[in-house]
């Protein structure tokens, strides 16, 4: 396929009518854009990832910004490691509550 595509799902705003891709064990599901943007847009609802097993990477070479206009919660049962800078190291375990 060459130029464009778009595929609409649910054109009539029926309800029940989903789009699914599955991907079978032992493959991956691969998105690589040469050169653009990757934009995810959700007008109402929510965004989920789940992983079962496994880690979640990300790696920016440029800035990273969240920015959350309500409550932000984070629970880690594990530690906290953040570097700032280059050697400098900041740590909280399970039992060292920041700023409480």
């Amino acid at each position: 396929m060459d130029k464009a595509c778009k595929i609409i799902v649910n054109k009539d705003k029926e309800g029940g009518n989903h789009l699914d891709i599955h991907v079978g064990d032992n493959a991956n599901l691969n998105i690589d854009v040469k050169k653009g943007n990757v934009n995810t847009k959700l007008g109402k609802g929510d965004a989920n990832i789940e992983l079962s097993s496994g880690n979640l990477n990300t790696h920016v070479n440029g800035n990273s910004e969240h920015y959350v206009s309500g409550n932000y919660n984070m629970r880690v049962d594990g530690t906290i490691k953040v570097q700032s800078g280059k050697n400098q190291y900041y740590n909280a375990g399970p039992d060292i509550h920041l700023n409480s």
